[in-house]
């Protein structure tokens, strides 16, 4: 086989192997709509575009250097943008224009003080390969995150291209080498080619991740929204039960502070009013004070830490103690018998008792719910101390259907009528309690429903730092 033959059947292949990725290019392109791969289709299309002109013109002359070096500088800035845009790096391309056009002017100028063509092509080569330098130093120079293997590789094989873009014009004049040129530059550009397509996948497969990742940076967004809103409804629904139990608890006091009044008043007005008849409706005027006093006092303390995270130390028992009030007069008016059973020193913890409180009164909520058409109507509940937590327990006697425990705490769950609840309490009440590095669980084992809010200890703190 000639030296003719085998240069030309070289350049078939190198022909049919640019036809092949434009087509892979294509497909990849139209069927992704990434703008890494448009460029890489852009660059397998200029490529044969050069190729195709760089065969048709023969001549030895300032034309093939400009449509030569002009192709090559094309092909090189697609490709630069190609890797950089892959790397998330910026690529200017007006300094690089404008320095191919004064290259292409020293060549044009070395070219007629009569020079030979190696020597006066090199400049417009050198500026048509410069944006490949330009482009491996800039994905270089930025190192975080860390280049993976395929853009190692990439990078590498453009970085000798672009060394290579630098001997055409040498190689062009020498028959017997310019085919040792065709093979290295069909080597490079075959693994070019693969390289090419694996960098424009592993940008496409970074680019879902991205906005996978940004779609459930949102979604968690919205979902701790929704939590808040939740939490805020929780809290209002308990409020509004708060109120119920502070018209109901004021109730008594008030109508016995009237009737002491009033009693007062008809002394005053018979004339019989004496010190021993102030003295006695006024102590027991005081004793109603006192007792609204300390269902304002429970208001307060309940409001006051429900209204922020902000967390202190507290007796255990004062936080529960601070939520019966607003439960015991509706008890009360379903004939409910309610125990308790806390221990006799503090129980001393770091919490926001306001945010206790909503969850005791949940579960007493609930309690006095299921309990309240039922012939035995009875509540209990307990707090225990152990080794390194506290129990708070609500056991009532009602019936927990087995096959609701693995929904019973989900948010919207309830097995309540419409109007009578929303689910959000026992949801919103196991959120509280593991905020608390605590655990809010129903305890199977229990003949009655019972369920337990489990918080940890601290027993380095005495009594007396409560």
């Amino acid at each position: 086989m000639s030296h003719w033959s085998a240069l030309q059947i070289l350049i078939g292949f190198y022909a049919g192997t640019l036809v092949v990725n434009i087509i892979v290019s294509s497909i990849q392109y139209y069927s992704e709509r990434n703008p890494v791969q448009r460029m890489l289709l852009f660059y397998w299309l200029g490529i044969f575009v050069t190729a195709l002109v760089n065969q048709l013109v023969k001549d030895f002359d300032l034309a093939m250097v400009l449509v030569g070096s002009l192709g090559t500088f094309v092909s090189q800035v697609i490709l630069g943008q190609f890797v950089t845009k892959a790397r998330g790096v910026r690529f200017a391309l007006i300094p690089l224009l404008g320095t191919f056009a004064l290259c292409a002017i020293v060549s044009w100028i070395l070219s007629l003080a009569g020079l030979g063509f190696a020597v006066s092509a090199f400049p417009a080569v050198f500026g048509a390969a410069l944006p490949g330098f330009v482009s491996c130093y800039l994905v270089l120079k930025k190192r975080e995150p860390p280049l993976t293997s395929t853009q190692k590789m990439f990078l590498l094989t453009f970085l000798v291209m672009s060394v290579h873009y630098l001997d055409w014009s040498y190689f062009k004049t020498q028959p017997q080498l310019f085919m040792v040129g065709m093979v290295i530059a069909f080597g490079l550009l075959h693994v070019l080619s693969i390289l090419a397509a694996m960098l424009a996948n592993e940008h496409a497969l970074l680019t879902r991740n991205q906005l996978l990742e940004k779609e459930v940076r949102a979604r968690a967004e919205e979902l701790a929204s929704t939590k808040e809103q939740l939490l805020e409804s929780n809290k209002l629904a308990t409020i509004g039960r708060m109120a119920g139990g502070i018209a109901h608890e004021l109730n008594n006091p008030l109508a016995i502070l009237s009737l002491n009044v009033e009693q007062l008043q008809r002394f005053a007005k018979k004339g019989i009013l004496s010190v021993e008849s102030v003295l006695k409706e006024s102590s027991s005027i005081e004793k109603v004070i006192s007792r609204i006093a300390g269902i304002t006092s429970s208001l307060r303390n309940v409001a006051r830490d429900n209204a922020t995270d902000e967390r202190r130390f507290a007796d255990l028992r004062t936080v529960i103690g601070d939520t019966l009030p607003f439960c015991a007069e509706r008890m009360k008016g379903l004939g409910i018998e309610f125990q308790t059973e806390m221990p006799a020193h503090a129980c001393p913890i770091v919490c926001n008792s306001g945010a206790l409180s909503q969850v005791t009164m949940n579960l007493l909520s609930n309690a006095i719910d299921a309990v309240a058409d039922r012939q035995i109507k009875e509540i209990r509940l307990c707090l225990i101390q152990k080794e390194n937590s506290f129990e708070i327990s609500v056991e009532d006697s009602g019936i927990l259907d087995q096959a609701i425990l693995s929904s019973i705490m989900e948010p919207f769950f309830t097995t309540k009528p419409i109007g009578k609840g929303v689910g959000l309490g026992l949801s919103v009440s196991r959120s509280l309690a593991e905020a608390h590095s605590g655990k809010l669980y129903v305890d199977t084992t229990a003949d009655r429903t019972r369920f337990v809010l489990t918080l940890p200890r601290l027993p380095e703190v005495g009594a007396q730092d409560v």
